[in-house]
């Protein structure tokens, strides 16, 4: 419970990760130890392996995880790795420098090595009940284009000038892989009246991404303003409850009467 409350008291640089950095905290044991495979994290935060990968290899450059490789035998074994949580350390109350570097049109969820992976440009038109949406693949920097029609409802750009604060291009193609996974299409409809919520929420001290992803963690399709109203309320009385617990560090039974 007390590694849950400093994990959310953390400050990381990416929505994103923190929620990654939530879900270890939440399957750590007292002592800050944890072994959950990537897949295990990436289906729970509903995000993509190579996504996850990533973060957690931010973690430790922040300080915040040790990541230590399984053995058996003294060999490899084809097992998940050991993590250790050091959420007291110092140095992670800051984000990593490099997490506030602009990232390429292109990255979003992959990571550096992945350059080859197909491009997808969108381009919905309405009529009546159909979408009609055009999608150019690149393979390779170094080919030409191929274009194909074919319908992809959750690749839609984020349209930034919609947005009182507009999200990062990463956590919005984060909670599209979100939406995605739950079988849900973001409609033009659908697009409009979550903007709209996002905007409300963020007159009241919310920021977009924090909100996108509070979403992704508690697997919310949608979200309401009065949700993270009452989250809100409900974290900051479990803080409350743990830090103004009294102690008896001596160990004895304190008995009434």
């Amino acid at each position: 419970m007390l590694l849950m409350v400093q994990a959310m008291n953390t400050q990381v640089g990416n929505p994103a990760r923190k929620l990654v950095l939530l879900k270890l905290a939440d399957h750590a044991n007292d002592e800050g130890i944890c072994w959950p495979s990537y897949e295990s994290i990436a289906k729970q935060c509903e995000i993509s392996k190579r996504t996850v990968i990533r973060h957690i290899a931010e973690l430790e450059k922040q300080g915040l995880v040790q990541v230590f490789q399984r053995e058996r035998n003294g060999h490899h074994h084809n097992q998940s790795n050991k993590y250790v949580l050091r959420l007291n350390n110092s140095q992670s109350l800051s984000p990593n420098p490099e997490t506030k570097k602009p990232k390429n049109d292109g990255d979003n969820l992959a990571s550096d090595g992945d350059k080859n992976d197909n491009l997808i440009v969108t381009k919905t038109t309405c009529h009546g009940d159909k979408n009609d949406n055009l999608m150019v693949t690149q393979c390779h920097p170094n080919q030409s284009y191929r274009t194909s029609h074919k319908i992809e409802p959750n690749n839609i750009s984020c349209p930034r000038s919609n947005f009182v604060q507009p999200p990062s291009q990463n956590i919005w193609q984060d909670y599209l892989e979100h939406r995605k996974n739950k079988k849900a299409k973001l409609t033009e409809t659908a697009l409009n009246r979550l903007v709209q919520k996002i905007n409300a929420a963020n007159k009241l001290g919310y920021a977009t991404d924090d909100i996108l992803a509070e979403c992704m963690l508690r697997n919310w399709q949608g979200f309401e303003v009065s949700w993270l109203e009452q989250k809100k309320y409900q974290r900051n009385s479990l803080i409350n409850e743990i830090t103004t617990r009294p102690s008896n560090p001596e160990g004895f039974v304190v008995i009434n009467g």
